[in-house]
Parts: C-alpha cells; structure tokens; sequence
C-alpha cells in the first residue's frame, strides 16, 4: 500500500520553476529527496555500475540506434508461431501480450510496474520489448539510471513546453513508482501519516495460471450427422390413401364375382348343369389374400383383425353347419315317423 499525498507531493515539488534546469531533487514534509541515477542506484543496494567515461549503459545505447535485433527476439520472446505487428515499411513495431511467452509476460509486467510505468498493458513496443531482451538475457542494463530518467518524465509530463516534456508520459497517466517513493521517504526519516487504501496488486500463481498462461483452445465439435432423409408426412398420407383404397377395389371386384359365380352356380343346378368345384370356384373368384402394408406401422393390428375376422367367419360358418346338421335330421326323424305312421 501506499499514500497516494505523499506521491502527488513528490512530483509536485520536483517541477522546476521558471528557467531552473531540473535538479533531480524534490521535497516531500519539508525534507529534501535526491532521485537522480546515483541516489536510486544506492537505494537500490548499487546493482549495476557504469563502465568509465560512460553516463549510458548498453541497453540505453541500443535503444537510441533503434535498431533491434527482431529475429532473435522474436525467437526468445513470443511463442512460437507468433510475430511482431508491422508498420508500413515493413518494420516491427509492438507485441500483443497474448502473443508473449509466459516468462516475457512476468518481465512485462516488472518493467511496467516498475521500470519503465505504463497504463497500457496489452501490448509492448520495441523499446520495452528491447529492456525485456537484455533482462531476459542479462545483458548490460542501468536500471537506476532508466526509473530516474522515467520518474523526469513523469514530473515533465504537465510541461506547456513540448520540447521538455516527454512525448510517451501523458499527464493523465497515473504517476509512477508509488512504493518506491514510499521507501525513498522511509530512507529519509519522513513521517508517513497513514499508508492509505490504494495497493498494488499481487502476481502469483494464479495470477500467472489465470492472465500469462495460453489458453487452452475449445475443440470444435463436428456437427452431428443429418437424420436419414425420411418421406414427409403428406408423401406416407397419399401413399397410405392409395394402398387402401386400392385393396377395397379389388375387394369389391372379388366380392362381386363370387356372388355372381354363386348365382350363375344355383342356376346351373336347376338347368341340370355342372357346378364348379371349389377350387375352380377360388381361381375364380381370385380374392385378395394380402392386405396392403401402411407406412408408419398399424402392421400387427391389421393382422389381428384379419385372424379376427377369419375366426368371426369360421364361427359364423360352423354354426350355419349346425343349423343345417340339425335341419336335417329333424326332416330325417319327421320323415321316418311319417313313414311309420303310415
């Protein structure tokens, strides 16, 4: 956490007044603050000590020739299949995050928070990609000397002059290095009347599972196959329609020339003529023996019906066998007691 006062007070009283050069010093509850290159660099336990002669480190050089190695970075940075964005001569310009390996996220992000600050976390330039490069491979970087250099820009970025203020650092962008303010403060006996409620958040593993890890492509699911191509219900309703009343045709047709063979039968007996046998009467007749089959079922209660009604007429037909049987031996028994009677 940190006091966001305290910050807005150090900046504040680092801008140079009038014509004065900035002097890399501020003043925060009426002490003095150094944070030039030298001043940073001791708070920060004297990591990195420039070369003789030398006020730039190598990092700071490359970064003025502005000529990067793309290839290698690109290699070592992104994941693989991945690229830079390009502009129009062909020349790479930034990297999407999601386009970062993990480990260059993490790095991403220490420089943002704590480097070179920035609001802007969805994508790096070439110049925080080229800081990420010599981090990664730990090559020659002067820390103090780039958050002294960017701490400047900050306290420059409300500047009416264009040519002193800095052209990345806008003056809406939030001020930068909130903690180690807090610890330059500490370093000289400055009373911190509250922390405050304003912190800056954790990375940890689930940080870096949830925000820095590829995320795992959803596999396309093939669509199921096509239902099998099946006849619409108005084709199974005119077929059905067709079916049935063609059986009742050759029903009725069958039906007629039975009754006609049975007259034309009782009139030949009376003329003296011979009457044809059943199986000439069946040939004759040619009734139709298999009923139709109706699409969309109705198979089994069809034949039900049929063994039915076959049982129906064999029923009907052993009882007329009956009455007959019966007729006949009444006249028998009535004939044979006439007879006796006479």
């Amino acid at each position: 956490k940190f006091n966001p006062t305290l910050v807005r007070e150090f900046y504040a009283n680092a801008y140079p007044t009038k014509d004065e050069p900035f002097s890399f010093t501020t003043m925060v509850r009426g002490k003095i603050i150094r944070f030039d290159r030298d001043a940073i660099n001791a708070f920060l336990g004297n990591p990195f000590t420039l070369p003789a002669n030398e006020t730039l480190c190598a990092f700071q050089k490359q970064r003025a020739r502005k000529n990067w190695d793309s290839d290698i970075m690109k290699r070592k940075l992104l994941r693989p299949n991945h690229d830079f964005t390009y502009g129009t001569t062909n020349k790479p310009l930034r990297a999407l995050r999601e386009d970062m390996r993990t480990f260059t996220q993490l790095l991403f992000l220490l420089v943002l928070y704590n480097i070179l600050p920035n609001s802007h976390t969805s994508d790096a330039v070439m110049n925080i990609l080229g800081l990420i490069h010599y981090l990664n491979e730990g090559l020659e970087v002067d820390l103090a000397g780039i958050i002294s250099n960017s701490m400047k820009e900050i306290t420059m970025s409300g500047h009416p002059d264009k040519n002193l203020k800095s052209a990345v650092v806008r003056s809406s962008s939030p001020m930068g290095f909130p903690c180690l303010i807090m610890g330059l403060c500490v370093a000289n006996r400055i009373h911190i009347p509250e922390i405050g409620t304003e912190e800056i958040g954790v990375i940890d593993d689930d940080y870096v599972d949830r925000y820095c890890k590829p995320k795992k492509k959803r596999t396309t699911q093939s669509p199921p196959p096509p239902p099998p191509a099946q006849a619409s219900a108005s084709a199974v309703h005119d077929q059905n329609f067709y079916n049935h009343f063609t059986y009742l045709y050759d029903q009725n047709d069958a039906g007629y020339r039975a009754m006609s063979a049975m007259h034309q039968s009782f009139y030949n007996q009376h003329t003296g003529q011979s009457v044809m046998t059943p199986q000439e009467f069946q040939t004759y007749v040619a009734w139709p023996e298999v009923r139709p089959t109706f699409l969309g079922g109705g198979d089994v209660d069809a034949e039900a019906a049929n063994d039915n009604e076959g049982e129906a007429g064999s029923d009907a037909s052993m009882r007329e066998e009956d009455g007959s049987d019966a007729g006949s031996e009444s006249g028998s028994a009535s004939g044979s007691e006439a007879g006796s009677a006479s």
